[in-house]
């Protein structure tokens, strides 16, 4: 019986452990921005606030010459698809807010 208290402990404080680390945000300093390609990583985070991902963004093509290859194409493209879900806060609407704000406008409309 204590192996398997143990056993889930264990189990508990590792998966706590994993999972604690996934939304954490990604910080780095104006220098580390500049030289590094960290716009990427913060581009595709799972909740990715765009204003941050702008300044590393910006910060690294100071320095840094927009050629093929580079990734800014890419991101010129994504700063485009998502402009109309930006909130004032620099994060992203979630994909499924559209939805349920149209299902709840025709439940209301067919009542």
């Amino acid at each position: 019986m204590t192996k398997f208290t143990s056993l889930s402990a264990l189990l508990l404080v590792f998966t706590t452990m994993v999972f604690g680390q996934v939304n954490q945000r990604l910080q780095f300093t104006d220098e580390e921005l500049r030289n590094n390609l960290h716009w990427i990583e913060l581009m595709q985070q799972e909740n990715p606030n765009f204003f941050e991902v702008k300044r590393a963004y910006d910060l690294y093509f100071e320095n840094h010459e927009k050629v093929k290859g580079s990734g800014w194409k890419q991101f010129e493209r994504w700063a485009w698809l998502i402009e109309g879900d930006v909130q004032p806060d620099g994060s992203l609407r979630k994909p499924d807010a559209v939805f349920n704000a149209y299902h709840v406008i025709t439940n209301r409309n067919n009542s």
